[in-house]
């Protein structure tokens, strides 16, 4: 028991590593980096180069230097996450709280109507949305995902704040008449705080796959802009040929995917306690 939980805590400290990791080389790019993403460096003579000590990561088909593409792309691939985090979150908790405190019909009508959009496969409604659409820049290409997104923390922040609302505390303090807008922000959304950090990190690592896929099919960041979607697409005609296009940008996804779940999973084994 002892070295499982051992193992479970390393794993856990790996993972916050790893996206810690990939964060500050982000941010960081522009000095972690000697070429501009877009820059074609020779067309002609540096195309398609296998990782050297010139170019870690290689060169593409136009003779970008896949190392700083991989970086500027984890900024697009991972803001573009971020902000679909933040609009989903914040209104999947604002319809769960509000269905919580709301009259029972009301709390009925927007479950059942939350319900009713989680049958609906995501990424299909996304490829319709996006397909009407057009290609779509940045911003609304994450409230895109973000707006598609939050049913689930809805049902969660819905089933905790009725489990919250239970408690003498905050049933003393509808007795009392508190406002609702305090009861939410005073009471109910600290306590909440748990279950958002969970909600936020799985909606992450639902995104992060999701803006890459978008990309990969022309429908998100378009190239020359790096995304690490719109990578994968850049080796598909050969990509055994030019593997390190493939690799390097697959590992980023799977890795932070992993990563952020892995995390996901440890905060609700710790706060369901």
């Amino acid at each position: 028991m002892k070295e499982a939980h051992a193992s479970r805590e390393t794993g856990v400290r790996l993972a916050a590593a790893f996206l810690a990791l990939v964060g500050v080389g982000a941010l960081a790019a522009p000095w972690l980096t000697t070429h501009a993403p877009t820059a074609q460096l020779d067309p002609v003579a540096l195309a398609w180069q296998p990782p050297s000590a010139a170019h870690w990561l290689g060169t593409d088909s136009y003779s970008r230097d896949v190392w700083s593409r991989l970086l500027f792309g984890a900024r697009a691939t991972m803001g573009i996450a971020v902000l679909a985090v933040t609009v989903s979150l914040t209104f999947g908790t604002l319809v769960g709280a509000v269905a919580a405190l709301a009259p029972r019909w009301l709390d009925a009508l927007l479950m059942r109507a939350t319900d009713a959009l989680l049958a609906i496969p995501r990424l299909l409604l996304l490829l319709l949305v996006v397909a009407g659409a057009g290609t779509l820049e940045f911003a609304p290409l994450a409230i895109l995902l973000g707006s598609t997104g939050w049913m689930m923390t809805a049902r969660v922040v819905r089933q905790d704040s009725g489990r919250l609302l239970a408690t003498p505390h905050l049933e003393g303090a509808r007795a009392l008449g508190v406002p609702w807008a305090r009861l939410l922000t005073r009471h109910l959304l600290p306590s909440l705080l748990p279950t958002l950090a969970v909600a936020a990190t799985a909606a992450f690592a639902a995104a992060v796959p999701l803006e890459s896929g978008l990309s990969y099919l022309g429908l998100g960041v378009r190239t020359p802009l790096p995304s690490w979607g719109n990578l994968l697409a850049d080796a598909e005609s050969q990509p055994l040929a030019h593997w390190w296009v493939i690799v390097f940008p697959t590992v980023m996804i799977a890795g932070t995917v992993l990563a952020a779940n892995a995390l996901a999973n440890a905060m609700e084994r710790q706060w369901r306690r």
